[in-house]
């Protein structure tokens, strides 16, 4: 029994030694692989600032999604406008690009609509022009007389504070076009 105690002893012992050898070995990989890690690292930090004419510029490696293709539906649009602005934005496309950039994403009829009024005697100048108009061309003709009825209608109700109501009163008031402060309080 004590042999066999002694044996079992120094099987484990040795089996002990050996996975110390190879956490060492793989310890020693690990470093060496950090290393190598570090070098190439600056190695590409080098080629970027050459590449970017001695100045260090971080760039994004992601590719933004592509915004859908909008085709005139005027629920869609805020969110048509919001995702080509990020498109535009993170692809770092240039001012004389977007009006461009943003057609690729425009159905045909609105892609012809944008087309003839570049040509016009008053083509959009950038950007602010372009989504204003196209803001305007899909502008819900009901939209004023819903905020108009919602103004008309709103109460402060009693499980509600009076700056929640008074942030929401104003929130929609300041949607309303052609409103005079005396028609809000009165």
């Amino acid at each position: 029994m004590a042999e066999f105690q002694g044996d079992w002893a120094q099987q484990l012992f040795q089996t002990q030694q050996r996975q110390q050898e190879q956490i060492d070995r793989l310890l020693a990989q690990n470093e060496a692989l950090h290393a190598r890690n570090q070098a190439l690292e600056q190695q590409q930090q080098h080629q970027q600032q050459q590449y970017n004419g001695g100045q260090a510029a971080p760039r994004s490696l992601a590719k933004p999604k592509d915004p859908f293709t909008f085709g005139g539906d005027r629920k869609v649009l805020p969110a048509w406008i919001r995702d080509v602005k990020k498109f535009i934005q993170l692809s770092k496309v240039p001012e004389q690009e977007v009006l461009d950039t943003a057609r690729q994403y425009l159905s045909q009829s609105l892609k012809l609509w944008l087309d003839l009024n570049q040509e016009s005697d008053s083509p959009f100048a950038g950007w602010d022009d372009f989504e204003g108009a196209i803001r305007q061309k899909f502008k819900d003709p009901n939209a004023q007389d819903r905020l108009r009825e919602e103004l008309a209608a709103m109460k402060c109700g009693h499980k509600q504070r009076v700056q929640d109501y008074n942030t929401s009163f104003l929130q929609t008031a300041s949607q309303v076009e052609d409103i005079t402060m005396q028609s809000i309080v009165f």
